[in-house]
């Protein structure tokens, strides 16, 4: 309902934690994202539908022009929420879409529009500017691209092992937004599978997901949709690898005490339990609801990574 908000709000996006026994990796996740560059907020809401409760939900915050204007001060730029058509980006195969891994295509706007969802009124021409300046004039990258933010962002996700982004394992969630002084600025978004996530059951042996590789790039000479220009050339220039290296470092120190994190978890799960011990559309037990905070949950093909335990692993790592 037009001009309708709640607690100040004009969108909700309601999850269910179908990949997250905890309810809390998304949360957890956010409250770290968000001490080093703009993301969005999630929380826990009780949801009810004509009276009647329908479960216990993750909350997140929905990049929008109100996140813009909050974060940015503006909110008429180009915007595009970085997820092609078919949303999940499967690298082991020639997608139908190509996966929005700023691969340059040509000039021909339309040729992004099954990889790329804009959310403004304008912009492609923006965007394959941004793809086109990766690609060709890469010295310039700084004259399209926050590239500082950028490598927060990655250095986030590697730290936090968010296997489900740009420069881990799967190539999407995430959002691109273009601010008055013409740069691209890269917003993380979906970090439900942050602390490997259910992705912890794509490797074999399961240490290989604790280990993976804060330096991954992908050989400029794969197939298209394997390669991540942006990524292979950051990290392949001496300046931008090192302020990399710096942020996986802050991020490593100020981030992953363990004791903080577990009494942040503690908190909200007990403040929650009655929500959760009544919802009868979870998919998970509420046993798992804990357990799952300290140690990987096992179900067959599927495998949930624990948080603390990932930390741990990727701390040592």
């Amino acid at each position: 309902i037009e001009d309708q908000t709640l607690l100040g709000y004009k969108k909700l996006k309601l999850a269910n934690a179908w990949m997250d026994p905890t309810f809390m990796k998304d949360i957890v996740a956010s409250n770290i994202y968000r001490k080093y560059l703009p993301s969005g907020e999630a929380n826990l809401i009780k949801l009810h539908v004509q009276g009647d409760y329908l479960g216990l939900y993750v909350n997140v915050e929905s990049i929008n022009k109100q996140f813009l204007k909050k974060h940015y001060d503006e909110k008429k730029g180009p915007l595009f929420k970085c997820d092609n058509i078919e949303r999940f980006c499967d690298t082991s195969n020639a997608p139908s879409a190509m996966p929005p891994n700023l691969y340059y295509m040509g000039d021909d706007t339309t040729l992004y529009y099954n990889s790329y969802d804009m959310k403004s009124d304008h912009g492609w021409e923006d965007l394959v500017n941004l793809i086109k300046t990766i690609e060709t004039d890469f010295n310039n990258i700084d004259s399209v691209l926050n590239v500082d933010r950028t490598l927060w962002a990655f250095a986030a996700n590697q730290v936090l092992l968010n296997l489900d982004c740009y420069n881990t394992y799967y190539v999407h969630n995430y959002y691109l937004y273009q601010t008055k002084d013409s740069l691209f600025q890269m917003i993380p978004w979906d970090l439900d599978n942050s602390f490997a996530g259910a992705i912890l059951g794509s490797f074999f042996p399961w240490s290989t997901a604790y280990e993976y590789d804060p330096f991954f790039t992908v050989s400029p000479n794969s197939q298209p949709w394997e390669v991540r220009p942006l990524l292979d050339k950051l990290l392949s220039d001496p300046f931008y690898r090192n302020l990399y290296t710096a942020h996986l470092r802050t991020i490593i120190n100020e981030s992953l005490d363990t004791s903080f994190i577990r009494s942040e978890i503690h908190h909200l799960q007990q403040l929650a339990y009655n929500a959760a011990n009544d919802d009868q559309n979870k998919l998970f037990s509420i046993q798992d609801y804990y357990s799952n905070v300290e140690s990987a949950l096992w179900t067959g093909w599927w495998s949930f990574a624990g948080i603390m335990s990932t930390i741990d692993e990727r701390k040592e790592f």
